[in-house]
């Protein structure tokens, strides 16, 4: 019964993937793209985000730059 579902589900996800891949579209990320991680996170999630830095600099051609301050805005309250 676990495999059907398994094979059912997976059927479902391949007619959603070909059905959205029928349609291409171009994407392009900003210069200056900044990957924020804050200072105190366990070292897994540096990690994730090296991985996403690789992702997207392989998709895209640019790669983001990971930080763990974000800029001072004025303004205040």
């Amino acid at each position: 019964m676990i495999r059907l579902s398994l094979i059912l589900n997976l059927i479902a996800f391949t007619s959603i993937l070909l059905s959205c891949t029928a349609s291409v579209q171009k994407f392009a990320i900003r210069e200056g793209l900044q990957i924020y991680v804050y200072p105190d996170e366990a070292p897994p999630v540096y990690e994730a985000a090296g991985d996403l830095q690789r992702d997207l600099k392989n998709v895209f051609g640019e790669t983001p730059s990971i930080v763990d301050q974000l800029p001072e805005y004025g303004g205040g309250s």
